[in-house]
């Protein structure tokens, strides 16, 4: 099983009543679950769309993904802010993510005419938008095993769908990064997924075990990086070797997950970083804020492909 985290560099920049919110796509093939707090994906608590494509077929094809912060403070200590670690399915996201909603809803709208949500702002057909922020500090919770230490960041999160045959497979998410506080310096974005593709039609139960249908959900992926593009992507593979072995009809499509841009300045003028590691919920390998800072900067580019389907992925710990 492999759990992936997509990294760049970025700049930074009366309260109404917090309520936890979650939505899903559906203007287009691609069924993607997103919140109002970091995390994105159902981590399969429900049948519902976590990351389903086509939507309506039962291929499902991560169990969660969430948005990490990390950024120095004025004495360069780093502090990442996170939406998810390694995880068991079926928790519930909000036991441990470190972002608090900054409102109470996901503002939804649409630029057809025609819609219940039409507004003249609207970008995309399907438009999702909230706010979060990584207030107030708080204890050790789930499996984040170290305090949170808040850098006093808001995030404006942007969801954007399209109906047109052209864009029908695809939904841009965009993350806009405000400083509320103190100076930070040297701040980085990243995206943490676990792709994990499926057919969840095949389970008799939910969330899926071992031994309901055909067995384990997990340790059946085949992935790669594509430095130059910076797209991740994964196929089901029942076991190796690829692709002989992998069975690739039981669960066709591939899927993936591209940085396009970045702002004000260029990704050209960006550290980024891919990294990959054994999904091991609890390791201490990454639970501390130092750690997972030097995850988003160290400017890697790891090849996915080291970890073998039908078995435990054996890279070494970073």
């Amino acid at each position: 099983m492999v759990a992936a985290l997509l990294a760049c560099a970025a700049a930074a920049g009366a309260d109404p009543p917090i309520r936890y919110a979650q939505t899903i796509t559906d203007i287009n093939r691609v069924g993607l679950s997103v919140s109002n707090y970091g995390f994105i994906g159902n981590n399969f608590t429900s049948r519902s769309p976590s990351f389903e494509f086509p939507l309506g077929s039962g291929f499902e094809h991560m169990a969660r993904a969430g948005l990490w912060v990390g950024a120095r403070d004025v004495d360069a200590v780093p502090h990442v802010s996170t939406g998810i670690v390694d995880e068991n399915q079926g928790t519930v996201a909000v036991n441990s993510t470190e972002w608090t909603p900054t409102g109470n809803a996901i503002l939804k709208r649409s630029r057809i005419a025609n819609s219940s949500v039409y507004s003249p702002d609207a970008i995309s057909d399907q438009d999702f938008l909230c706010t979060f922020a990584d207030e107030p500090a708080r204890g050790p919770s789930g499996q984040q095993g170290e305090a949170h230490t808040p850098l006093d960041v808001e995030i404006r999160q942007s969801t954007f769908a399209f109906s047109l045959p052209a864009a029908e497979d695809f939904v841009v998410l965009r993350f806009e990064v405000t400083n509320r506080g103190q100076p930070l310096s040297d701040l980085y974005v990243g995206f943490y997924a676990q792709l994990v593709s499926g057919n969840k039609n095949a389970y008799g139960t939910w969330p899926p075990s071992a031994t309901s249908g055909p067995g384990s959900w997990y340790y059946k992926v085949y992935a790669d990086y594509d430095t130059t593009r910076r797209v991740y992507r994964e196929h089901f593979c029942q076991q190796a070797p690829y692709p002989g072995s992998c069975n690739l009809a039981y669960c066709p499509p591939w899927v993936g997950l591209r940085l396009l841009a970045t702002r004000p300045t260029p990704l050209s003028d960006k550290t980024v970083s891919f990294n990959w590691w054994s999904f091991s919920p609890g390791d201490t390998a990454r639970q501390t804020d130092v750690q997972k800072y030097a995850l988003l900067a160290n400017g890697r580019h790891l090849d996915p492909r080291d970890c073998i389907p039908g078995g435990n992925c054996t890279r070494a710990r970073p």
